[in-house]
């Protein structure tokens, strides 16, 4: 559904007339870059429509050329944000993601291949990535955002099997264990009640609440030094506001460009309970029943595995396969994302950030990025 090539000739004129701004100011070019949309088609929806009718009403009121990709299918969201990142590549513009994490992991790997920016429109139930960057999960705040942006550089984070090419992008979190689980029971629910975060958080204690299973792990950081760990979950954050709402002081060494990862020690289900209720009180920070390390590059790999083994790991909300090892990384090449100015950054993510500043620095040690975990052997 794309917008007439009248409204693109009128972006390259307005660039040509304004350039002297666009090489004065690296993100002043994005007032006029064409917006790209990767949104669910929503199929007999009056909500996805309104969405699309609120999206084109503003961007054409403000004259901006845009264009509509939209997903009819989640099978085809990979292949059509690829198609879509393309097209914002070949028009000097700007993909836009809409939807929630998942959607948006996607559409952002998409936007790191084709090296054009990210812009982000956050419809989901959480919505971490977007409330971390301080994105408004009010509509027409958050297309202000891409009307009159900042452009910030970040590395992502990335998931894959140790010896295949090829890397999956995170950009909240990716994590094996009883999270993936919990994100399978969930989805489950949903379905049959509806997509709302009192469901999420039901499903999420009935699953903690049922059986799990534990996992021996063999942890090798960038340093070469391997420790064997016994956990129930191993997660991976690339987001500073999901630390931040555990009450963890990590959440300034992802601000910093850094991985965090978290094993938890307890497998009993009354102990993952106790440390679920501690986590939404933010009081972590001194439970010996959960490891925590920065890093930028961690193997992952299971002790004594059974023939066919593999990792099931949930990546920012959706559930994939990886044979052991694994590799979890920094992302060589930052993504480019638009944010709203500092004076427009949501209420929730300026206190998360001031939370932060008040908290003490993480330690690292020299040139070593993957600090020591005790080791629990069977």
């Amino acid at each position: 559904q794309s917008r007439s090539s009248a409204a693109s000739d009128v972006y390259k004129r307005q660039v040509q007339a304004l350039l002297p701004e666009v090489r004065h100011g690296d993100a002043a070019w994005l007032r006029y870059a064409p917006l790209v949309f990767v949104m669910n088609a929503g199929s007999g929806s009056n909500e996805a429509q309104a969405v699309r009718d609120t999206i084109t009403q503003v961007c054409e009121n403000a004259g901006r050329p845009l264009e509509f990709v939209l997903i009819e299918e989640a099978s085809e969201l990979r292949a059509r944000a690829a198609e879509a990142a393309a097209r914002a590549h070949e028009r000097d513009g700007v993909l836009v993601a809409v939807g929630g994490d998942g959607t948006i992991n996607v559409v952002a790997g998409a936007a790191l291949a084709a090296d054009v920016p990210l812009g982000v429109i956050p419809q989901g139930t959480f919505n971490f990535f977007g409330r971390n960057l301080g994105i408004s999960i009010e509509l027409d705040e958050a297309l202000q955002t891409l009307l009159d942006p900042c452009l910030r550089s970040m590395h992502l984070g990335q998931v894959g099997e140790l010896n295949a090419s090829g890397r999956q992008v995170f950009l909240v979190s990716a994590s094996l264990g009883f999270y993936p689980q919990i994100i399978q029971d969930r989805e489950y629910w949903k379905q049959q009640l509806g997509r709302k975060k009192i469901v999420a958080l039901w499903s999420g204690l009935m699953t903690l609440l049922g059986e799990h299973r534990t996992l021996r792990l063999r942890l090798r950081g960038a340093d070469g030094r391997t420790e064997a760990v016994k956990t129930s979950t191993l997660l991976v954050s690339d987001n500073a506001l999901q630390m931040a709402n555990l009450g963890l002081p990590e959440a300034q060494a992802i601000e910093e460009g850094q991985l965090v990862g978290l094993v938890v020690r307890s497998t009993s289900r009354w102990q993952l309970l106790a440390l679920a209720l501690r986590g939404a009180l933010k009081r972590l920070t001194d439970d010996d029943r959960l490891e925590r390390f920065a890093f930028d590059r961690l193997e992952v790999a299971v002790r004594r595995p059974a023939p066919g083994f593999r990792f099931k790991v949930a990546v920012d909300g959706e559930i994939t396969e990886y044979a052991s090892p694994m590799v979890f990384e920094v992302s060589p090449q930052p993504l480019q994302v638009l944010v709203p100015w500092p004076d427009a950054i949501a209420a929730e993510t300026r206190e998360a950030r001031a939370a932060m500043a008040q908290e003490p620095a993480v330690a690292m040690p020299g040139a070593v990025s993957y600090t020591h975990l005790r080791a629990h052997e069977t």
